[in-house]
């Protein structure tokens, strides 16, 4: 996943290489892990992330797209916990131990949020 990021953001850092680093971030783990959208994996909160800053940056709607992002990636974290995993390690889990959110969609989530916020205090220093 961070493999397939990382060439993104060799060169230059702004909002559209940040959206595709994400995004080829996104396609490697569905990629290598064959997880989609609605799988109740990490692919559902990384993709929300994905595609909310994709409309946003479309809309040219500045910098509150990227809280609005995580925010998506948030909502779509907490929504595993609704779902059935079917790949991943939770697939091996019982129906009954399936009730909370996707341990590795809500790690994607804080990780996306722990970067926005040390990129807005960051921004705030200057």
């Amino acid at each position: 996943m961070l493999s397939s990021a990382a060439p993104e953001l060799s060169v230059k850092v702004d909002s559209n290489a940040i959206l595709e680093a994400l995004d080829k971030a996104n396609q490697a783990v569905q990629k290598y892990g064959g997880a989609r959208v609605g799988d109740r994996t990490m692919v559902d909160s990384l993709n929300a992330m994905v595609e909310e800053l994709r409309k946003g940056l479309k809309d040219n709607q500045g910098m509150d797209v990227f809280e609005r992002a995580v925010q998506a990636s948030e909502r779509a974290a907490e929504e595993t916990a609704h779902q059935k995993a079917s790949v991943g390690r939770a697939s091996y889990t019982s129906s009954q131990s399936q009730t909370k959110p996707d341990a590795g969609a809500t790690a994607i989530s804080r990780w996306l949020r722990a970067i926005w916020e040390a990129f807005r205090e960051e921004m705030g220093k200057k």
